[in-house]
């Protein structure tokens, strides 16, 4: 290219960039780098926008001009493209967060717990078809696990959820999730803290028929976890029938809410809300 040519492409006002935009879930990330070059006259240095896919610097003297910056020289330049292409590939590893579409539950002050009529039909948790679930995550990765040993019963009041509870107790000891060692960080003190508080317990306070957050049915009761108890409400879905009871439920909680406060390493923060799914079945007891 001449020295004429490069003098008359200062005139152009076109802005070449090359741009590209990341986007996971809350993480947006958008790079734009402009390519120009310099031309050298005995005048003061004029700076145009070079033709796309192009890039030239000029070697003579710096422009005595204070507004005008020297331009990175091209390893400079690769630099700044391999650090802004880094951040791009973490923006794509970030994990998506599974709580986010969840109901949120709402908690607050425990109340008193809910009595079904003495006559009501009691009914055992089957833990062959039930499930206790949870899934936990960090900025790079989700954990999904649950508890294997956990205990209960329903009174089922005139085949009428609204006139039964249910109570169900979980040993937090039976805690299960991969890796391995991550499951034995979950029981330290850190997290669930099993040797203090091995057990963790629901109890219904008010099933109302109904729930603007989808399932059947609207469920409060106290839940016990890490030592702390909140009265916690939910959506569920209820099926019952003259001898048994079915409730499958999905919601999220804030973990701090119940002193389960460990933030993770810094580089790698555990999001607050864990999503809990239930899945409960039960039968006459023997």
């Amino acid at each position: 290219m001449t020295l004429e040519a490069i003098q008359s492409s200062s005139t152009q006002s076109s802005s070449n960039a090359v741009e590209w935009t990341v986007d996971n879930s809350h993480t947006s990330v958008t790079f734009g780098v402009r390519h120009m070059m310099v031309s050298t006259t005995s005048a003061a240095p004029t700076r145009s926008r070079a033709p796309e896919g192009e890039m030239s610097f000029n070697t003579g003297a710096a422009s005595p001009n204070p507004r005008s910056h020297p331009l990175p020289s091209p390893v400079r330049s690769g630099r700044v493209l391999a650090a802004l292409l880094g951040l791009a590939l973490f923006a794509l590893a970030a994990c998506n967060d599974p709580a986010k579409d969840k109901t949120k539950a709402e908690t607050g002050e425990a109340k008193q717990a809910q009595v079904a009529p003495a006559e009501a039909l009691k009914l055992d948790i089957d833990p062959a078809t039930s499930k206790v679930e949870w899934t936990g995550s960090k900025v790079t990765a989700k954990h999904e696990g649950g508890f294997k040993s956990f205990h209960g019963n329903v009174a089922l009041a005139s085949n009428d959820p609204e006139k039964s509870s249910v109570t169900v107790d979980i040993d937090t000891n039976s805690l299960f999730t991969t890796p391995e060692n991550l499951i034995t960080h979950l029981k330290s003190a850190d997290f669930f803290d099993v040797a203090r508080f091995p057990k963790a317990t629901f109890a219904s306070t008010s099933i109302k028929k109904g729930s603007d957050k989808g399932g059947t049915h609207t469920v409060t009761g106290n839940l016990t976890l890490h030592g702390v108890t909140k009265s916690v409400l939910f959506p569920a879905t209820i099926r019952t029938t003259p001898t048994s009871a079915e409730v499958d439920a999905e919601f999220a909680i804030n973990r701090k809410d119940f002193g389960l406060v460990y933030a993770g390493k810094a580089d790698d923060l555990i999001r607050d809300d864990v999503v809990i799914k239930l899945t409960i079945r039960s039968q006459p007891k023997s």
